[in-house]
């Protein structure tokens, strides 16, 4: 992209900091920043040409992958349909587009394009037949307990689920997950739980 007006390609600018701070870079154009990034990283190449990449997975599908995960993560439909009775809904904690974690949650401006409201988020339908509107409160349960909130018609929400964004702690959603730590890294996962939701 040529430069508008009095604007400068951003080497330039780097290059007159670099000699304000006593460092002269003797380059004369963009070419010569990546010959030399190309000299010093072996396997660095042309951003203008880049190489075909073609999908494969059999790579990682080799070496006992498949039966690797298949034995690690199960699904019991017994238990599952069990619990659909009076737990019809699947809670799902996830992340939203505008936020990265927490922290993202203390930007005014992130909150102006994307905030919590303390609402639950569910699909339209599940709403009309629960005889909700957005203005309406709900209890939701769960195996580990129960919390009221507001409730939010969602289109990206599937019949039969419900989401709320893990980067909000109001109300503390994470209380109502059941806590799975995976057996080879320790970590901890809470991001689904069974629960049912009733008009408040």
């Amino acid at each position: 992209m040529d430069p508008i007006g009095e604007s400068l390609p951003d080497w330039h600018v780097m290059t007159a900091i670099a000699s304000g701070l006593g460092s002269q870079f003797e380059y004369e154009s963009s070419q010569d920043i990546q010959t030399e990034i190309m000299k010093l990283l072996p396997g660095y190449y042309n951003l203008g040409q880049p190489r075909k990449l073609s999908p494969n997975p059999d790579a990682y599908l080799s070496n006992g992958f498949a039966a690797g995960a298949a034995s690690r993560y199960k699904v019991v439909p017994e238990a599952v349909s069990e619990r659909n009775g009076h737990q019809p809904f699947g809670l799902v904690m996830g992340q939203l587009l505008y936020h990265s974690g927490k922290l993202s949650t203390k930007a005014s401006g992130l909150i102006a394009v994307a905030s919590s409201a303390g609402r639950l988020h569910m699909n339209a339908q599940d709403m009309e037949r629960l005889g909700l509107t957005e203005a309406s409160r709900v209890l939701v349960k769960s195996d580990r307990g129960s919390l009221e909130m507001g409730v939010k018609a969602d289109l990206s929400v599937m019949p039969g689920s419900c989401f709320f964004p893990e980067h909000f702690n109001d109300p503390p959603v994470k209380d109502l997950m059941p806590v799975e730590v995976d057996p080879v890294t320790g970590v901890p996962y809470f991001k689904f739980a069974r629960v049912s939701i009733e008009k408040v």
